[in-house]
């Protein structure tokens, strides 16, 4: 039992799909085709899109050297325009898969 008073702010309280009671989860299923070459894809809380516009949001995207430089550059304008909630963000991005190039065979 939590004291009368106390914060929870540092914790999760609420999420997709959750409730105070047990509830079935329905998950959505889709068919859109995976992520090309080069393709990002952005996980973020509403401390990011609170801040600023989806517009924004992707021409930022689009003109990051990198990932990093990205989420950094997102980060950065959603402070200098309140920062008012936390701010959770994701990046990832499709790129090819290096194999290595050395001897893969097994010894048994």
């Amino acid at each position: 039992m939590m004291p009368p008073g106390f914060r929870r702010s540092h914790q999760i309280t609420q999420s997709l799909g959750g409730q105070l009671k047990p509830t079935r989860i329905r998950p959505h299923v889709g068919s859109t085709p995976p992520l090309s070459l080069g393709e990002s894809l952005l996980l973020c809380s509403d401390g990011l899109t609170d801040m600023i516009g989806e517009k924004e949001i992707s021409r930022t995207l689009d003109g990051a050297m990198g990932i990093g430089e990205c989420a950094a550059n997102l980060f950065e304008l959603a402070l200098k325009r309140g920062g008012n909630d936390n701010i959770s963000i994701v990046i990832a991005q499709r790129s090819e898969l290096k194999r290595s190039t050395g001897d893969r065979s097994a010894s048994l």
